[in-house]
């Protein structure tokens, strides 16, 4: 017999820790933008990383780390993955609405000047495939950052992983969904039209899944040839 209520509060703590990841990611980003904003970008990338750390150690349900693993489970695995980006945009769009609420969200404050390069990056050459490419690539990154740290036996490596990866994705200007989901719904809530930054949003999501999921699914074809 189904326990309706065991599958209600396991959904419900999936959604609990996607949020809190959102709101991870969020912070990470107000973080990189305030540095980004002050001339510091490489200290914005590094920072972004403690984000990565705190998602990693906890758990928490990051749809990014988490879509890649689609092709080595059974179809159920899709209901977490939507969990997880559901979770994840709210706890993002908090973080861009609180930010909003503060002097942080000024004209002058270095936050928005940061703001106004990272969306500029975006939207400027109007290519799709500029930023399909880079959320592709942004993809394998993050599938490659969260799948060492869940192999490496040195700890080291593991931690390493992490801020590399954060570093990588930040400093080279890659397109990570769920920074983007705080980066955009930010633009909005400060004057930049929603549907544009939207659509970009569908690309990065799309750009994100694919390149997440070309390494595992490499690596179940090399399975399948070794087998024939």
């Amino acid at each position: 017999m189904i326990s309706w209520k065991l599958i209600i509060n396991k959904y419900l703590k999936q959604l609990i820790n996607a949020f809190i990841c959102g709101l991870l990611i969020g912070i990470g980003g107000v973080t990189n933008l305030y540095c980004i904003g002050k001339g510091a970008p490489i200290l914005g990338s590094f920072l972004f990383g403690l984000s990565f750390l705190f998602i990693a150690l906890y758990g928490y349900e990051y749809y990014s780390s988490k879509i890649g693993y689609v092709v080595e489970n059974k179809a159920t695995y899709l209901l977490d993955c939507l969990i997880a980006i559901i979770g994840n945009y709210i706890g993002a769009w908090i973080i861009a609405l609180v930010v909003k609420m503060t002097s942080l969200s000024s004209s002058a404050s270095p936050l928005m000047m940061g703001l106004q390069q990272i969306i500029e990056s975006r939207i400027q050459n109007g290519l799709v495939f500029d930023l399909f490419g880079k959320s592709l690539l942004s993809g394998i990154v993050i599938y490659l950052v969260f799948n060492t740290y869940k192999k490496a036996e040195q700890p080291i490596a593991r931690f390493l992983s992490l801020f590399i990866g954060a570093f990588v994705l930040c400093f080279v200007g890659l397109d990570e969904l769920v920074s983007d989901m705080f980066y955009f719904n930010l633009a909005c809530l400060s004057s930049y039209s929603y549907g544009l930054l939207f659509t970009n949003l569908v690309y990065v999501l799309i750009g994100n899944s694919l390149g997440a999921m070309i390494i595992p699914l490499l690596r179940k074809l090399k399975g399948v040839l070794k087998s024939i």
